[in-house]
């Protein structure tokens, strides 16, 4: 890790709260996907065949060498429109996801904040 990324992630651990800002040239890489289509046309197939060939979760413990806290790095998450269409139901159907894959109890807390 260099100086820049160390203040990056020091920036995103504590929102600024410190006064740290972000590092004026840093970037973002990353990037996602939007598929669009008339119901039958695949698209589920499609993304489910691509999917299979990645890791759902990576697990990190060393970083240019140097052994670090175990971290985990959530891939992707397959979510479906919940049946009522709500964003609650959304949002606890992502905290139940992060829960199956990390073994996390974020959907309790979610749950509990949502009432």
């Amino acid at each position: 890790m260099n100086a820049k990324d160390v203040q990056r992630r020091h920036a995103l651990a504590t929102r600024g709260s410190d006064g740290l800002p972000f590092p004026n040239d840093w970037k973002s890489s990353a990037g996602g996907y939007f598929i669009v289509a008339i119901t039958g046309m695949g698209k589920t197939t499609l993304v489910k065949a691509f999917l299979v060939q990645h890791p759902q979760v990576i697990k990190h413990t060393t970083y240019g060498g140097k052994p670090v806290p175990c971290r985990y790095q959530v891939v992707y998450l397959y979510l479906r429109i919940p049946h009522n269409g709500t964003l609650t139901a959304l949002c606890l159907q992502f905290f139940r996801k992060i829960d199956e894959l990390l073994g996390t109890n974020y959907s309790r807390q979610a749950r509990a904040c949502s009432r």
